[in-house]
């Protein structure tokens, strides 16, 4: 069992609680619903350290 660390400083509450719940998902391997959640995220994330950190889990 994996767990990723996601760093999203800056963002606001609903980005890290995507995050959150996205790193639940992947923890629990529901690779499915975590994808929806950090796709869902990156839409609405501008920060360049949270976009990197989303495009290398979606990877």
């Amino acid at each position: 069992m994996e767990v990723y660390q996601i760093s999203c400083r800056g963002e606001s509450n609903t980005i890290k609680e995507a995050f959150t719940l996205a790193a639940t998902y992947i923890t629990h391997g529901e690779y499915n619903n975590m994808r929806d959640q950090l796709l869902e995220a990156r839409v609405i994330s501008t920060k360049s350290d949270c976009q990197k950190s989303i495009d290398r889990l979606l990877d």
